[in-house]
């Protein structure tokens, strides 16, 4: 989600990334093997779930004018507040990004998204999920999504 609100924020690793978490002692949020007291020659070619995904986040980011952005971005209202979504748009309007996130975890979320039609317009869109390839057609204001804990997240293209 930080990768996609702000457009100057990126995600720690490879700590993140290789899921390094053995504490330092019982109770501390320090690393046992922290790069903070230790030079660590970390192993790029590793590849999980994680880094995968991390890989196309950062390709989309170079790709995608709306999410280089900061300051346009318009928060969408949902029926659930365990989802949020939020609408980005270059200078332009030439590249538009939908954002919806689930911010549990552990159980699957269903919310329906308000489009911001005072920005987009009373036109129906294609959207199409930049990480599944999946592609939707929305022609109503509120719009249904369906988000698991596996992919807790849609990063919509919007195309009008």
């Amino acid at each position: 989600m930080a990768a996609t609100l702000s457009s100057s924020v990126g995600i720690y690793g490879p700590v993140f990334e290789y899921r390094v978490c053995e504490p330092m002692a019982p109770g501390k949020e320090e690393y046992l093997n922290s790069e903070k007291y230790e030079y660590y020659h970390w192993d790029w070619t590793i590849q999980n779930k994680l880094t995968t995904l991390i890989t196309r986040i950062n390709s989309l980011r170079y790709e995608h004018a709306s999410l280089q952005q900061t300051n346009n971005i318009v928060f969408c209202s949902t029926n659930n507040e365990q989802v949020m979504a939020y609408y980005k748009y270059d200078d332009d309007l030439t590249d538009e990004t939908l954002m919806v996130v689930s911010l549990d975890a552990f159980n699957n979320q269903q919310a329906m998204v308000r489009i911001p039609m005072e920005q987009m317009g009373n036109e129906p869109i294609k959207v199409q999920d930049l990480i599944t390839g999946n592609t939707y057609y929305w022609d109503k204001e509120w719009n249904f999504v369906d988000l698991s804990p596996a992919l807790p997240f849609h990063l919509f293209k919007i195309q009008r």
